[in-house]
């Protein structure tokens, strides 16, 4: 794929299209890192490459249950400023 720089007021910047990022797992707001490499720019997603179930999925099962204390504290009402 070739593209163009272009200018924004004083930075530059490239465009690049949906799919690119889309194949990259890369979404409009991502944060990048931005490395220089002898004549090469690369640029890489911050993104952090595991989610929610593979974080949980090592824990012991008897961990992830809710205790009455727990119970009470979710359903609690908001006492100060919390946002709902």
């Amino acid at each position: 794929m070739i593209t163009k720089l272009r200018k924004w007021n004083n930075p530059v910047g490239v465009i690049i299209p949906s799919e690119t990022l889309e194949r990259a797992g890369i979404h409009f707001g991502s944060k990048m890192s931005i490395e220089v490499c002898e004549d090469t720019i690369i640029l890489k997603s911050l993104t952090p490459d595991y989610t929610l179930d593979k974080l949980l999925e090592n824990s012991p099962a008897e961990s992830l249950s809710l205790t009455d204390k727990d119970n009470e504290w979710l359903n609690s009402y908001p006492v100060g400023k919390e946002v709902l």
